[in-house]
């Protein structure tokens, strides 16, 4: 039985995170889809689930940042309060 050759991890650098954010951004965060931001960001090598896992983790960081502004928010009126 033969082993599939798997493909070497990609490295996300700056400047390709940045197109992958622009291309986000164009679409719209909950719009957006791998194979359209894959397509906008026209970068030869870069797969649908490189950008499928890379738009979940994205998402994930979004809401977390969203979340601690919230806190933040509700501590700070909290406070202003007492």
């Amino acid at each position: 039985m033969q082993m599939a050759m798997k493909r070497p991890r990609l490295i996300w650098t700056r400047q390709l995170h940045e197109r992958f954010v622009e291309a986000v951004n164009k679409m719209g965060v909950d719009q957006a889809v791998p194979k359209a931001i894959m397509q906008s960001m026209n970068v030869k090598g870069i797969t649908r689930e490189n950008v499928a896992s890379h738009l979940q983790k994205y998402r994930a960081q979004l809401k977390k940042r969203s979340a601690e502004a919230a806190a933040a928010a509700a501590g700070n009126k909290v406070e202003a309060k007492t």
